[in-house]
């Protein structure tokens, strides 16, 4: 299956529509359980979900699931190289993990850093990592980062309001890991109740989901199935906050597979305020 299951409420009160904070363990431990029978086969985590890592070391995925993990930022570390295998091995550590499938740079511009390509190399030749790679915010940037370094995995945000994967081409040899498929919860959430910062785009919202009505399809589904169908992308990344949610995506991303392509868009009042979650400003 195309999804793959996002760690970070598993450890923090994660979400700007999260109003329920961390998932307890024994939820957890359904969640997966879910997952697994629905063929989901990889969870994305990081150093920086709280206790995501611990978490899911307690319920044993790491030996049920392909786990990838992401350092944290860089950027004012005096030894960078120090400092990523310092991390690495606090990941393996949390997990109680021999190895994991993938090990991410959280900060793309870390990827520039002298000695930390390098030492990502020596990491996957080791066999303790197979796929080496960073998460980004700036398409174009993280283009120009694979141009320049040879990288397995780029996580990437993107939905149907931002669908810049429609036109943009990345190396062939690189897997394309999606999050924000949702936009933290507003494709999901009720025109008629949003925070007030995010009141100006209600009116897109209400175009949207009158599209997937149009098409037959709820919220879920039409957010999930431009991203489902394109086959430049290998994951959908996807966070919960309960059962209720997971079984629903699953079911949907389910319902979606062979489904012809479908159109949506383009929703010409998308600006960058909007699918950019950091220039969202409560008010």
């Amino acid at each position: 299956m195309k999804i793959s299951l996002g760690t970070v409420q598993f450890g923090s009160a994660y979400g700007a529509f999260n109003t329920r904070g961390q998932v307890p363990l024994n939820e957890v431990d359904d969640l997966l359980a879910l997952a697994s029978n629905f063929g989901v086969t990889e969870l994305d985590t990081a150093h920086a979900y709280g206790d995501a890592e611990r978490v899911l070391a307690a319920l044993n995925a790491p030996s049920k699931f392909n786990v990838i993990s992401k350092c944290p930022a860089l950027t004012i570390e005096i030894n960078p190289v120090d400092s990523l295998l310092s991390a690495f091995e606090n990941t393996l550590k949390n997990l109680k993990a021999q190895r994991i499938s993938g090990y991410l740079l959280h900060s793309a511009e870390d990827l520039l850093r002298p000695g930390v390509y390098s030492a990502l190399l020596d990491l996957r030749n080791s066999g303790r990592v197979d796929r080496i790679g960073f998460s980004g915010y700036e398409v174009q940037d993280a283009l120009s980062l694979c141009q320049k370094y040879q990288v397995d995995i780029v996580q990437l945000p993107a939905n149907v309001l931002d669908p810049w994967y429609e036109s943009i081409f990345f190396p062939t040899d690189v897997e394309i890991h999606i999050r924000s498929a949702f936009l933290q919860g507003f494709l999901l959430s009720d025109p008629e109740n949003l925070p007030n910062h995010l009141m100006q785009f209600s009116g897109l919202l209400r175009e949207f989901k009158s599209d997937a009505q149009a098409q037959g399809l709820t919220a879920v589904e039409a957010a999930l199935a431009p991203l489902l169908d394109n086959q430049k992308i290998t994951k959908v990344v996807v966070g919960v906050n309960n059962f209720k949610q997971l079984s629903e995506i699953l079911h949907a991303a389910r319902k979606l597979e062979g489904h012809s392509p479908l159109n949506f868009g383009p929703y010409k009042g998308a600006t960058q305020d909007l699918t950019d979650p950091r220039r969202w400003k409560a008010k």
